[in-house]
C-alpha cells in the first residue's frame, strides 16, 4: 500500500512561506509577448502557482485602491493594488502595495488601465510569494521605443475623462475622495462623505457655540475662521448638497445676529 506523505504543518505565516519556497514553485510561462517575442507567465498562472502553498495555510487577498486628490480646481488619481497574505488560523499577515501606471500615465484609456493593473496584481503577487518572475511587460504595459508620446488635452489638465471615471468606479465603489476638514489647533479630520464632513463640522459648531470660555465675539471669530481655512471643501460641499450647506450658514448666521 502506498502511504499518504504528510504535509509539514507550519505555526507561524514565516515558517509557511518558507516551506513554499523550499518547493520551488514557479509559475509557467504559457502566453506569448509578440513584441519582445518571448512567453511570460500570465496572471492566471500565477495565481494558479502561488494556490499551491494552501496546503501549509496561506491564502491572499488583492484590492485595488485609489485616493482623489483636489488641487488647485485639478484632480488627480493616485492608484494601488494593494496584497495581503494571510496564514490559516491567525491574524499574522504581510501586506504590500504596487502601484498602477498605466502605459504612458494615459488614465483616459480604459484598456490600457486594465492592463497596467494586471501587471500590478501580477508582479504584486510573485513578489510577496517570492516565485521567480520574467522580466516582462504585463503583454500590453510597456513603451515602444520608437513610439512618440503626445499627453492628451485632459492629462495636460489633470482631469480624468468618463471613461477613467466609469473603470474607477467599477474597479471599487467602496472608495470614495477623501475630504479633509481642518479643526482648530491645525488638527485635521478625514472623511470619506461630504455628509459626514458636514456633521462633523454642524458638531464643531455646537461645541464652539457652547463653550462657557467664551464669549460671543470670540465664538463667532472661530466659527469664521474654521468657515475660511476650509473653504475649499465648504465649496465643494455647497456644490454637492446646497441644502445641508445653506443649513450650516443659517444656523451661523442665526446664532450671529440672535
Amino acid at each position: 500500500m502506498n502511504e499518504k506523505v504528510k504535509t509539514k504543518q507550519p505555526t507561524t505565516l514565516r515558517e509557511a512561506l518558507n516551506l513554499f519556497q523550499s518547493d520551488g514553485i514557479a509559475a509557467k510561462k504559457t502566453d506569448n509577448n509578440p513584441f519582445h517575442k518571448s512567453k511570460y507567465a500570465s496572471l492566471q498562472e500565477v495565481i494558479q502557482a502561488v494556490n499551491e502553498a494552501a496546503k501549509y495555510g496561506l491564502s491572499f487577498s488583492q484590492k485595488i485602491n485609489y485616493k482623489t486628490i483636489c488641487n488647485d480646481h485639478k484632480t488627480f488619481t493616485d492608484m494601488w493594488v494593494e496584497t495581503v497574505l494571510s496564514f490559516n488560523g491567525s491574524e499574522e499577515t504581510l501586506t504590500s502595495k504596487y502601484p498602477i501606471i498605466p502605459q504612458k500615465n494615459i488614465w483616459d484609456d480604459s484598456q490600457k488601465l486594465g492592463s497596467a493593473i494586471t501587471y500590478a496584481k501580477r508582479y504584486a503577487l510573485q513578489s510577496i510569494y517570492g516565485i521567480p518572475s520574467e522580466d516582462d511587460d504585463g503583454n500590453k504595459n510597456f513603451i515602444k521605443k520608437e513610439t512618440s508620446y503626445k499627453p492628451t488635452s485632459n492629462q495636460n489638465q489633470g482631469k480624468m475623462t468618463p471613461n477613467t471615471q466609469d473603470v474607477l468606479k467599477v474597479i471599487d465603489e467602496s472608495n470614495p475622495p477623501i475630504y479633509t476638514l481642518v479643526l482648530p489647533g491645525n488638527k485635521e479630520k478625514h472623511h470619506d462623505s461630504l455628509e459626514t464632513l458636514a456633521f462633523t463640522f454642524n458638531d464643531l459648531m455646537l461645541v464652539i457655540i457652547n463653550d462657557p470660555d467664551k464669549d460671543k465675539k470670540d465664538k463667532v471669530e472661530t466659527i469664521e475662521k474654521a468657515f475660511k481655512v476650509n473653504e475649499k471643501v465648504m465649496t465643494q460641499l455647497k456644490d454637492a448638497n446646497k441644502n445641508t450647506y445653506d443649513e450650516l450658514t443659517t444656523k451661523f448666521e442665526n446664532f450671529k445676529n440672535g
